[in-house]
């Protein structure tokens, strides 16, 4: 027996702002299922590393800075290269808990579950100052017990990157993105959004192997299927990242999120506070542990939860 088709969606939602969709180092990120995949935090290798003289680390859990692996607010550390490496590929496997699976307001159920898939990404530099980015990821999202909240998710970004000269480390971007969610198995479509995300992010190195960093995104959308799921995002996002040793590495994050929706008299406020730790074995492989907690005040009851997620994986990468 399958979901309602609204309560699938609305927990779309929910999980793709989770903090870490694809091992990205602190959860963030966070992210439809619900609001699309539950709040994760995952580990992750610098979610796209670059390319044309550049290559960015990321030590801001899941939210997302240019990638899938990052949905919540990733924050990019970009840093001169002897070569330029524009490719990279990467492919990881996330296995969490969740305190409250479906993202409901009361009756929250607990349960496991995996989170597995690929990216694929190219950025280079245009001329000057410009690069640019484009990104294919393909997620799937299996739970232990309430297989009704299966679904995969594919997203598709594109957009351009500009290095701020009067603003050292830190980066303006421009995206177009889609994000299209189906049934298990590339079955019926959930759920389809078109959105353009602008974003600043900027890194503060106190000294080597610690820094602060921070970023201001507006997510603004553009078509979206069901209608009921438009919505424009504004948010702020801030973290600490420090190197224990050569190749230990942990952080902590919080991002605050404002959702206007488009149809309906709908407003929420989401926090997502993160932590997390992870282990380079190489520069293509990395492990890593992390927890999330979400707390999500709507005007709608029915969109209040709150949601704890602890849990960890492994991603392997490569740049060429």
């Amino acid at each position: 027996m399958r979901a309602p088709r609204s309560l699938r969606i609305f927990a779309a939602w929910g999980f793709l702002l989770l903090p870490g969709v694809c091992c990205g180092q602190l959860p963030a990120a966070a992210e439809t299922r619900r609001d699309v995949a539950p709040q994760s935090g995952p580990l992750s290798l610098p979610a796209r590393e670059s390319a044309a003289a550049f290559s960015a680390t990321a030590p801001l859990p899941g939210a997302r800075a240019r990638g899938a692996e990052t949905e919540f607010g990733e924050q990019r550390i970009v840093q001169r290269r002897a070569h330029v490496e524009p490719w990279s590929a990467s492919a990881g496997v996330d296995l969490y808990h969740t305190d409250n699976a479906a993202l409901t307001p009361a009756n929250e159920q607990q349960d496991w579950y995996l989170r597995y898939g690929f990216t694929a990404a190219y950025t280079n530099r245009v001329k000057g100052p410009v690069f640019f980015d484009v990104s294919l990821q393909h997620y799937l999202f299996r739970y232990a017990e309430y297989d009704i909240l299966d679904f995969d998710l594919t997203r598709l970004e594109t957009g351009f990157l500009l290095q701020l000269p009067w603003l050292a480390d830190s980066f303006f971007a421009s995206r177009y993105r889609l994000e299209y969610l189906t049934e298990p198995g590339m079955g019926s479509a959930l759920f389809t959004n078109h959105t353009v995300d602008l974003s600043l992010q900027k890194v503060w190195k106190i000294s080597r192997g610690q820094q602060l960093f921070a970023g201001a995104s507006a997510n603004l959308a553009l078509a979206t299927d069901p209608g009921g799921g438009a919505r424009d995002e504004y948010a702020l996002s801030a973290g600490y990242s420090l190197r224990l040793t050569e190749r230990l590495t942990a952080g902590l994050s919080y991002r605050g999120s404002y959702y206007r929706y488009r149809e309906g008299e709908r407003d929420d406020w989401n926090h997502i506070f993160a932590a997390g730790l992870t282990y380079d074995f190489t520069d293509w492989l990395r492990v890593g542990l992390n927890a999330s907690y979400t707390r999500n005040i709507s005007s709608a009851a029915f969109g209040d939860y709150e949601n704890f997620v602890p849990g960890g994986g492994l991603l392997l990468r490569l740049a060429f």
